[in-house]
């Protein structure tokens, strides 16, 4: 069984877009002028957007996420007039050396790693490569994969689920993100797509194939799935 639902993510980004609106609206109407407000605080969504990805790897070492968080905050203090613009300035030239640095050092690795894994846990941050996994483990537990300008498949068709709901959070920038997963498997879909895409085909492959089953009832993966001007695909 298969159920895909737009879910949290999808409202808050409606939420969000609300309120921009609601912002624009007011400003050209000339009920309230947000011009000011925004040219100061806009580094807020930085920050915002760099705590969500960063959370979704439950805060550990993750390079996108802590850069948009740090020059977030940079560029809100610089703009509160809280931090000097030639600190400022050096500090981003080092960061942007640094990146560079780190950048040229992966892209003289193989660009698509392939392996087969027995882990109970996926941990993926992959920029300008590729990865290709199979997973063998009988408790598969979730974890994350993040794809910037790069792509990542996973195979789970010879894995077992973990007992309970198991999160498996997908990001794709610029770049896809392939699932295949047991045709008996209970799998909820919770996608966010900005000029991107998430689809599921789980469903109709199972009404092609009669694969109707029913999985067992204590195991349900849910794949938060997010795709910006990239696509995230799960099938079986």
């Amino acid at each position: 069984m298969t159920k895909v639902s737009g879910g949290g993510s999808r409202m808050t980004f409606g939420v969000i877009l609300v309120i921009i609106g609601i912002m624009l609206l007011l400003s050209q109407l000339g009920i309230y002028d947000f011009g000011d407000m925004i040219s100061v605080f806009w580094p807020v969504i930085l920050i915002i957007v760099g705590l969500w990805q960063w959370s979704k790897r439950k805060f550990q070492f993750a390079l996108w996420p802590i850069l948009l968080f740090i020059f977030g905050v940079f560029f809100l203090l610089l703009n509160l007039d809280l931090l000097d613009g030639r600190m400022f300035g050096v500090v981003l030239g080092a960061a942007l050396v640094l990146l560079g640095l780190w950048l040229v050092v992966r892209k003289a690795r193989p660009q698509v790693q392939q392996a087969v894994s027995s882990s109970d846990v996926v941990d993926h941050w992959i920029i300008f490569g590729g990865v290709e996994e199979e997973l063998t483990t009988q408790q598969f537990s979730g974890g994350n994969v993040t794809a910037v300008f790069g792509g990542a498949d996973l195979d789970l068709r010879k894995a077992s689920l973990a007992p309970g709901s198991v999160k498996l959070s997908l990001t794709a920038i610029f770049g896809g993100i392939d699932v295949r997963v047991p045709p008996q498997w209970d799998v909820f879909v919770d996608g966010t797509a900005i000029l991107g895409g998430v689809e599921d085909k789980t469903a109709t492959e199972a009404q092609v194939e009669g694969a109707d089953a029913p999985p067992p009832p204590t195991s349900r993966l849910h794949i938060d799935a997010t795709a910006v001007f990239g696509g995230v695909e799960v099938k079986h």
